[in-house]
C-alpha cells in the first residue's frame, strides 16, 4: 500500500510570460527547480512561513 503524503500535485496553466518571471527569479535565487521556485513564490504571496506548512 503506497505511503500517505501530505503534499498534492496540481497542474495549472500560466501565460509564458509569467513563467519567465518565474524562471528569472528561479536562477536570480539559485533554486535548484522550478517547483521549488513556485512554491516559495506562493509563500510570499500568501505570507506564510515554511515552518507553519510544514507542522501541519
Amino acid at each position: 500500500m503506497p505511503e500517505k503524503t501530505d503534499k498534492t500535485f496540481i497542474n495549472i496553466q500560466i501565460p509564458t510570460e509569467m513563467l519567465d518571471w518565474i524562471d528569472d527569479y528561479r536562477f536570480k535565487n539559485r533554486i535548484q527547480s522550478r517547483a521549488e521556485a513556485v512554491r516559495q513564490l506562493i509563500e510570499k504571496a500568501l505570507g506564510t512561513p515554511k515552518k507553519e506548512i510544514t507542522k501541519k
